[in-house]
């Protein structure tokens, strides 16, 4: 059934552990014996390396990706974020993957093998903690980040709880009934150039010229 599948159709989507469909014997060569224009989409916990033959799961691809040494408050351990980054991401990125495939194909003439890897993949969704790594190497420190201004920065990106790594200070703010409404919240963030403009909206211009609103 699946010789005659692989024969018929543009794409194969697997994400067996690693070596499991050579050993049901399908190979990528073969696949390519069986279908010159198919395009095999794999994903794997980690892509070309030593790790290659490891079989992951969600946890270990947001450890291995970097996104746990971020997740959680400042003074906790490392968190997994219950949003299924590693796997919804890793099929996103795939999903890039296949249509790029596909468009070279048109062109080429032939199908080509797909890899993501879930590791790779959370890497990518931690782009703003890269980011803020390099703010960090220059800096020395992140203003936004609780931390600030008496906690110590160290070598590498901490972690800050719900602060919003944005470049500017932002905090989810406790309001009225936040003991029984889980909605109760509500998320604060002002740049400096508008700063001004939202006290005169909220009525509150003697915020303006307020020594305590008067840094970052």
């Amino acid at each position: 059934i699946l010789e005659r599948l692989i024969k018929e159709c543009d794409v194969l989507v697997e994400n067996f552990a690693p070596g499991a469909l050579d050993r049901m014997g399908f190979s990528w060569e073969r696949i390519q014996e069986l279908n010159p224009m198919m395009i095999m989409a794999s994903v794997k916990g980690f892509g070309p390396g030593p790790y290659e033959d490891c079989k992951v799961y969600e946890n270990v691809a947001q450890c291995a990706g970097g996104s746990a040494s971020t997740t959680g408050f400042d003074d906790g351990p490392p968190m997994v974020t219950g949003a299924q980054i590693g796997d919804s991401g890793t099929g996103l990125h795939l999903a890039l993957g296949i249509v790029t495939a596909l468009y070279q194909r048109t062109h080429s003439g032939r199908g080509q093998k797909v890899l993501a890897a879930m590791q790779d993949a959370v890497l990518n969704l931690c782009r703003v903690k890269l980011r803020d790594q390099q703010r960090l190497e220059r800096n020395g420190l992140m203003q936004e980040y609780p931390q600030f201004p008496n906690g110590e920065f160290g070598d590498s990106v901490p972690r800050a709880g719900n602060a919003s790594g944005g470049g500017q200070p932002g905090w989810i703010v406790k309001c009225k009934g936040w003991e029984t409404d889980p909605n109760a919240y509500m998320y604060v963030i002002v740049q400096g150039p508008v700063w001004e403009a939202v006290c005169k909206v909220i009525g509150r211009e003697d915020w303006i010229t307020d020594v305590r609103f008067a840094s970052p």
